[in-house]
């Protein structure tokens, strides 16, 4: 049995946007632990806890998105640099679209954070599949 090409390239982007959403997650767990334990536990500054924080996401981010989502065989000066800056693009329009969501149109937290997650994992996931990761 074949399968059309077609669909074998849409099963594909679905596996790859799952692995993404994955990655992801494991970035928030290791911000917020990390954020936990640096202001809880060693008693840091919060902002200079969540740069170093969020700084940790990322590299774990950039490491398993190469590796394992995109599966990036080489790698040019440029790959971190453009990652990092797509993805602080990615933060700023996070941070739009909660401030949009919550003072706009007036959403609960939970759907304004939910809204703004989905807005900026569509940026992440588009730029670091077409222009960052790109094969």
């Amino acid at each position: 049995m074949n399968i059309p090409s077609g669909r074998v390239e849409s099963l594909a982007a679905i596996f790859q946007a799952a692995r993404f959403s994955i990655v992801g997650i494991a970035n928030t767990l290791v911000d917020a632990v990390l954020f936990y334990a640096l202001t809880q536990v060693l008693l840091f500054p919060i902002l200079p806890a969540k740069w170093i924080s969020y700084s940790a996401g990322l590299a774990n981010s950039f490491f398993w998105n190469r590796r394992w989502t995109f599966r990036a065989a080489s790698s040019t000066p440029l790959v971190a640099p453009k990652f990092i800056g797509f993805n602080l693009i990615g933060l700023l329009i996070n941070a739009g679209l909660l401030a949009l969501a919550l003072h706009v149109f007036r959403l609960p937290l939970p759907l304004a954070w939910l809204a703004a997650t989905a807005g900026a994992w569509l940026w992440n996931f588009w730029t670091s599949k077409r222009l960052v990761f790109k094969s």
